[in-house]
């Protein structure tokens, strides 16, 4: 059976992530394991007065300690995850001890893919770090329905791009009304047409590849305004300008701003 992981952020209710999470791994008939990161538990000395003992340490709005508040916290979204999963039929475990980042980078090693809020607050490095340096696929959760019954693969000339949309196929159905946008910056005749309507022929029938010459992040843009979707398959974390344009801005751009799921994933080698 396949192994997904899911990162959940204790600061909030996580409504959101938790129910996308287990529509996400039930339609790809997967097992969840779930690890929830407790910040207040483990604040820094730059964030609270010494002695730094959240137990001590109240919130402004409040009367209870940070501890106190985490606690609820943690209790109510561990709730919200087991009622989410058991109304659906859906396996699952919370990792419960304590674990350090660079083990945890280490554990999506063994996962099928890694899930998370698309929406992350800017402060929250390790979140950001694990998913920089995952070794699975990561699925980042927009506003849409799952599963997703439209998904474009932004495709870049990356391998890290043919590696994302190959992770995807193999993990999800393919149902889905696909589409192939080649983003192409030079203005010439389409690298590659050939070779990726025989791919899509082979592994998305009925998928079909549309060439875009507009500057990458316009291009996408447009054609996310003109055609509403689900999920955009990209690679990450690549060599070339447009997939580090990607990983630094348009990524956050089309979580912020149109609600679309990510799937991201790099090749091995980079």
């Amino acid at each position: 059976m396949k192994q997904f992981l899911l990162v959940l952020d204790n600061d909030q209710p996580c409504f959101n992530a938790i129910e996308k999470a287990v529509q996400c791994t039930r339609s790809a008939d997967a097992f969840l394991s779930v690890i929830i990161i407790v910040h207040s538990l483990h604040a820094s000395a730059q964030s609270y007065p010494f002695p730094n003992d959240c137990a001590l340490t109240f919130g402004d709005e409040s009367n209870q300690s940070l501890e106190q508040v985490s606690a609820d916290l943690l209790a109510a979204n561990k709730k919200l995850l087991a009622d989410c999963c058991r109304s659906s039929n859906q396996p699952f475990e919370i990792i419960e001890q304590r674990i350090g980042l660079s083990d945890l980078i280490i554990r999506t090693k063994f996962m099928d893919c890694l899930l998370c809020e698309g929406k992350i607050h800017p402060g929250r490095h390790h979140i950001t770090d694990l998913l920089t340096h995952a070794y699975c696929p990561v699925y980042l959760f927009g506003d849409h329905p799952i599963p997703a019954r439209s998904v474009l693969l932004a495709y870049d000339g990356s391998a890290a791009c043919m590696g994302a949309a190959a992770s995807y196929l193999q993990l999800f159905d393919k149902d889905a009304d696909f589409v192939c946008l080649h983003l192409s910056t030079s203005g010439q005749v389409t690298p590659h047409e050939k070779e990726l309507e025989d791919w899509l022929r082979h592994h998305q029938p009925g998928g079909r590849l549309v060439v875009d010459n507009q500057e990458p992040e316009a291009g996408l843009l447009l054609w996310l305004s003109e055609h509403p979707t689900d999920l955009v398959v990209m690679g990450s974390y690549g060599r070339t300008a447009v997939s580090r344009f990607f990983r630094h801005s348009l990524a956050a751009r089309l979580l912020e701003q149109g609600g679309t799921h990510l799937f991201l994933s790099h090749a091995p080698s980079e």
